[in-house]
């Protein structure tokens, strides 16, 4: 599936198996995985992806960052989606790129 990048590290709030004396922890990683690939995707038996969720995002052109995102795109002749790809990469942290995300894309489907 390529490189994955982690997005949560460590104690899972899981109210069913959690006590005093024991807990849970897990990773979670975010892939970026093509529409066409999607069915090339298999999780395997015991595996937890198969607890996986697929989002499809598309940028809300209606969020601030988007707007001054394209309009320097126009201002300097860039493409808008290159100066997006390269705002998300020079970010340094995982919550950083998180909330960049959250406050610039907006859920388009959703499949279970």
């Amino acid at each position: 599936m390529g490189d994955g990048e982690v997005v949560i590290f460590g104690y899972h709030d899981a109210k069913q198996t959690n006590t005093d004396n024991s807990w849970s922890e897990s990773v979670t990683y975010a892939f970026r995985i093509d529409h066409k690939d999607l069915n090339k995707f298999e999780a395997a038996e015991g595996d937890d992806a198969i607890k996986a969720m697929w989002m499809t995002i598309k940028v809300d052109e209606d969020s601030a960052e988007v707007k001054s995102l394209m309009e320097k795109a126009m201002n300097d002749g860039s493409e808008f989606l290159y100066l997006l790809d390269t705002k998300i990469t020079n970010m340094f942290s995982i919550e950083e790129k998180m909330d960049f995300v959250l406050k610039t894309f907006k859920v388009n489907t959703l499949n279970f």
